[in-house]
């Protein structure tokens, strides 16, 4: 089980330093160290409550909440996701570039922003 939480770890620090600490490459991590919390937790309910099956259901359904707790307040999306320009408002500027210009594309601006992204939209299809 060390193995599994020290795997996890590792994977975690070796993406963080190769890419970024982005949350989507935490996902192996966090399964690593749930599954460990879980084993663990089966581990003290077997032996530490006997065959109280009461109690340890008891003690699942406590665990399983904290999880899922952490899981519901720490979880937010990168600043990368949350900044930017949004689509409806880059459709609505790009409604407004067909109807006062002759032209038959626009470009719609599109996250990440320091990448300088668009994408190009025949005016036919904005409505």
């Amino acid at each position: 089980m060390t193995v599994v939480v020290f795997t996890g770890g590792a994977f975690w620090l070796f993406v963080g330093t190769l890419f970024s600490t982005e949350p989507r490459y935490a996902v192996f991590s966090a399964f690593c160290i749930t599954w460990s919390v879980l084993i663990a937790a089966e581990l003290v309910g077997v032996t530490g409550a006997g065959h109280d099956s009461r109690t340890r259901r008891q003690a699942s359904a406590g665990i399983i909440f904290l999880l899922l707790l952490a899981f519901a307040t720490h979880w937010t999306p990168s600043e990368l996701r949350r900044t930017g320009p949004t689509w409806s408002d880059g459709l609505r500027t790009a409604e407004e570039i067909c109807a006062t210009t002759s032209s038959s594309m626009v470009p719609v601006r599109i996250i990440p922003v320091y990448a300088d992204w668009w994408v190009e939209l025949p005016c036919e299809r904005i409505e």
